[in-house]
């Protein structure tokens, strides 16, 4: 039996109207679609964009919590350098200063004293991730801006120290420090505690 006699007469209107009406898109309808597409595209990627600036300002501040933990984690195993535990412990020394609010420095504090001295930095400057900063006036001790902060541990607990760049140094209280990135549209806070809870948030 051949094909088109399987095809009832109304079924031979269908295919007829189907074959006279395969001429494709109009100029109009195609012009509509690719507009649709150029907004929906521009929309994904100035999401993907918003989006990119947030996952940087996040690394950025797991990043500086690591480290802390660094610290934290070599005053707890005892880490020697030169063959001795240093007296004061490891430690991070941050600046929310314009101009050196982008990085940090890691320190073996081997006087003491519970702050980075000369000859105590250990390794170079760790830089943030490109337009990340320590946000101005947004690193606190107790609840007070500070210019500079020292967090440290002593060895072997480890106490946990915090301390302002005048000097005063106390381990009972909480430091808060606020990353941003360069047009401030996204920020992450890290906070530690006189217990050496490192929290992000």
């Amino acid at each position: 039996m051949r094909k088109s006699a399987l095809i009832s007469g109304s079924g031979k209107k269908i295919m007829s109207n189907i074959k006279n009406n395969s001429s494709g898109f109009t100029l109009v309808e195609l012009v509509v679609s690719v507009a649709i597409i150029a907004i929906i595209s521009t929309m994904a990627v100035t999401n993907f964009k918003g989006h990119d600036k947030k996952t940087k300002v996040d690394l950025a501040a797991y990043k500086l919590a690591s480290d802390i933990r660094k610290a934290q984690s070599f005053a707890l195993s005892m880490k020697e350098d030169g063959g001795s535990v240093p007296l004061g412990g490891w430690g991070l020394f941050l600046r929310d200063n314009p101009g050196n609010n982008d990085g940090f420095y890691f320190f073996k504090d081997t006087d003491g004293d519970h702050k980075r001295d000369n000859g105590e930095d250990y390794g170079e400057k760790i830089l943030f991730l490109n337009d990340i900063f320590m946000k101005n006036g947004e690193m606190k001790l107790d609840g007070t801006a500070k210019n500079s902060l020292y967090i440290s541990f002593e060895p072997p607990n480890p106490n946990t120290w915090l301390c302002d760049n005048s000097g005063v140094c106390t381990s009972g209280t909480e430091a808060i420090l606020t990353l941003t990135n360069s047009d401030s549209t996204h920020e992450r806070t890290i906070k530690i505690n006189k217990f050496g809870l490192i929290d992000v948030e």
